[in-house]
């Protein structure tokens, strides 16, 4: 799970036109750095969820993280001309045994959450 940081300040302050712009980069972007197996959906708001298939935890913390980068790496323009540094917070998980879509989402939506408490711009990968 990966949501952009503040992303309401984006609307807020420079409206809808430049969140939206920002969104629809913010996706290729992603879809740019998967594998093509893997996917790249919009979970609702300023949140997406990346499903990869066959991935360890080495696997999975460098995905994150190249996740992380390649947001942190785009460039954006404010409706006032300037630069927007966007960021994004991520959390992640792999699947238990017996566990459902729902439940692995909760978790991994869980690490998003405690990465945004401990000060947003990060990732949270933790071995189950």
């Amino acid at each position: 799970m990966l949501d952009l940081d503040r992303f309401k300040d984006v609307n807020d302050l420079h409206g809808h036109d430049v969140g939206d712009t920002v969104l629809q980069v913010t996706a290729r972007s992603l879809r740019g750095a998967v594998r093509a197996d893997d996917e790249v959906c919009r979970f609702g708001g300023d949140e997406f969820a990346v499903v990869t298939a066959q991935a360890n935890w080495a696997e999975l913390a460098g995905l994150v993280q190249r996740l992380h980068m390649v947001v942190a790496q785009s460039r954006f323009t404010g409706s006032d001309g300037r630069p927007l540094d966007i960021t994004a917070s991520a959390g992640a998980a792999l699947v238990l045994a017996g566990e459902d879509a729902a439940a692995l989402v909760r978790r991994a939506d869980q690490r998003l959450l405690q990465a945004k408490h401990e000060g947003r711009n990060r990732t949270l990968v933790l071995p189950d």
